[in-house]
């Protein structure tokens, strides 16, 4: 995976543990980072602005949290809904202008900063939930679509009706 200015890859299994390795745009090792025990659910990396979603198959559940170009995690793993059924191609979040999306439970999706911290909740399924893009996150659900401003949560724009 590219990062701004450097190449990060995943290397590893379950069983193993997992490897994050950085590499700078010149093929050189810069830092290599263990991680043991978990159980990795994506291992495909997209980087913004240097974070990357890291998500983590628990014993009670599914995590998610950030981390840096160095395979540092930037907040502890939080609990997330899984949204996977037979019905549903899920979508792994990305870090998207510092926030990641996270589905709270089946009706409440919430952003995350870097730090951890919920920047906004939205009362909607994360499949009508769209990451956050030039600073509105679009929300689009079966009666209507709409954009929220994802610094004070308002809604500030109709996208359609339905």
């Amino acid at each position: 995976t590219l990062s701004e200015d450097k190449v990060v890859a995943i290397e590893g299994s379950d069983s193993d543990g997992y490897k994050i390795k950085t590499y700078d745009l010149d093929g050189n090792i810069v830092n290599e980072t263990q991680l043991n025990n978990i159980v990795l659910e994506n291992k495909e990396l997209k980087y913004d602005n240097g974070s990357s979603a890291l998500y983590i198959r628990g014993k009670d559940g599914y995590y998610v949290t950030m981390i840096d170009e160095y395979g540092n995690f930037k907040f502890e793993p939080i609990k997330h809904e899984n949204h996977v059924t037979d019905n549903t191609n899920f979508e792994w979040s990305e870090v998207s202008e510092g926030l990641l999306r996270v589905a709270e439970d089946e009706t409440t999706t919430i952003f995350v900063n870097e730090k951890g911290e919920e920047v906004i909740e939205i009362p909607y399924n994360i499949e009508c939930v769209g990451n956050c893009k030039n600073g509105r996150i679009a929300v689009n659900t079966t009666e209507k679509g709409f954009y929220i401003n994802a610094d004070t949560g308002e809604y500030i724009e109709k996208i359609n009706e339905k």
